[in-house]
């Protein structure tokens, strides 16, 4: 009886080892898989923010990089990054690789942001406050940088010209930004 039950329990241990050992590896893989695309999207940020060419950032979307990933270091997705710096050629290049055109930046507390100045090596006319595009999508961001070339773009491939956040239109954020910099308002087919 003894021996029976030492048998079971080494059956058992057997059982709980092989199973807890496979349960790390698997986790072991995830943590690798995400830290790898973690460390893709931040090269992709990093190629926009110093507006490298076309093709370093269609190598990166080869080896896996996602535009839509959230860096939660910066705050930015590359996507969003794109839009702001008005890059109509990264825009396009984005939206051929499967973007989702409405995906709105997520609220990003101040504990999970660094100033950017310390993280990355950025031009002067990075924005130093990513939080100011909280609930935007990227038609929304390129429209309050005056990027028209980049507003068509987007609306011809679908985005919506009607989304609101803080209850103006990308049209409307268009406007103010033509204003406030005293341009003439040049809008796409509205």
């Amino acid at each position: 009886m003894v021996a029976r039950r030492l048998l079971l329990a080494a059956g058992l241990l057997f059982f709980v080892f092989t199973n807890a050992t496979c349960c790390m590896r698997i986790l072991f893989h995830a943590c690798c898989a995400h830290q790898a695309s973690a460390q893709l999207t931040n090269e992709l940020l990093q190629a926009i923010w110093h507006q490298e060419e076309a093709d370093r950032i269609n190598e990166l979307l080869q080896q896996g990089a996602d535009p839509d990933d959230l860096d939660l270091e910066s705050g930015y997705t590359p996507f969003a990054a794109a839009c702001e710096y008005g890059n109509p050629a990264i825009v396009a290049l984005f939206i051929q690789h499967g973007v989702t055109l409405e995906k709105k930046m997520p609220e990003m507390t101040p504990n999970r942001l660094q100033p950017l100045a310390d993280t990355f090596e950025l031009p002067l006319a990075a924005s130093a406050n990513p939080r100011a595009w909280t609930g935007y999508t990227p038609l929304q961001i390129a429209a309050a940088c005056g990027h028209v070339d980049c507003m068509e773009i987007l609306i011809s491939a679908g985005a919506d010209i009607r989304a609101t956040v803080e209850g103006k239109t990308a049209f409307e954020l268009l406007r103010e930004y033509c204003q406030t910099h005293a341009m003439p308002l040049s809008l796409p087919n509205e």
